[in-house]
């Protein structure tokens, strides 16, 4: 059983270089964010275009009253931006900023007792580490894996006031109308007053909608449809003049 263990031992160490198992003692925890926004409301609006207790006309075909229900969902991704030119110069290449360049952020890290933001740096899986007041950490650092590893060469910034600043930036996206109605007027047939119901709640299940022809004789003065009061002015093969008492 012994020799068991020390054969896998020795595997295990020879999958792993010195360089890994140093790399790891002096290493940070991460977090990676995705690259994708965040979602960050997610809400329903409500949008009714005519008013109530006001003369309003509507020709044939045309909206006499509607409710639209729309979902409005906003994400919004985190960047920092240059207060001011800058650059980290060091024995290696010298990183450059220019004034309001963004960069985006890409994680966090922990260290020094401290939480500090990562920004792509000009290499693969390099990063630049910024603190919560937009300083500059003294090291690159490198990515692997789900740690950081900071770099041995130290930079310096300049100018000594080179800031970062934090910039979320959003971005809404309105579906089209998930609930709601809209009623239009469909003229006279046979003495009756006609109008047309479309019900946006079918769309939502993948249906191209709900329509209904509902109709009132025509000396009717008041009509309601789902809810919604309307008192009828006059009414004519063409037009109607109407009112909305209830919505």
């Amino acid at each position: 059983m012994k020799k068991i263990i020390a054969l896998v031992t020795l595997v295990l160490a020879a999958a792993c270089s010195p360089y890994d198992y140093i790399d790891t003692l002096n290493s940070y925890p991460v977090e990676i964010y995705g690259q994708d926004p965040v979602l960050v409301n997610d809400q329903y609006m409500e949008e009714r275009a005519q008013p109530v207790n006001q003369v309003l006309s509507a020709y044939v075909g045309y909206t006499v009253v509607d409710k639209k229900i729309y979902r409005k969902k906003t994400y919004a991704t985190e960047e920092v931006r240059a207060t001011k030119d800058g650059v980290m110069s060091g024995s290696a290449v010298p990183v450059e900023f220019k004034r309001n360049e963004k960069r985006a952020v890409v994680g966090m890290a922990y260290l020094d007792e401290e939480n500090y933001l990562m920004i792509p740096a000009d290499l693969p899986d390099y990063v630049i580490l910024i603190n919560r007041e937009g300083k500059v950490y003294k090291n690159l650092g490198q990515l692997k894996g789900y740690r950081l590893v900071l770099i041995d060469t130290s930079f310096i910034v300049s100018p000594s006031s080179f800031r970062f600043e934090l910039v979320t930036s959003s971005k809404s996206n309105q579906s089209r109308p998930e609930r709601g109605f809209d009623i239009k007027y469909g003229g006279i047939k046979n003495d009756r007053m006609v109008f047309t119901y479309m019900d946006y709640s079918k769309i939502g299940g993948g249906d191209r909608g709900y329509f209904e022809d509902i109709t009132f004789p025509l000396n009717q003065e008041v009509v309601e449809i789902e809810g919604v009061g309307i008192k009828v002015l006059k009414a004519t093969n063409h037009k109607l003049d109407y009112i909305i008492v209830q919505n």
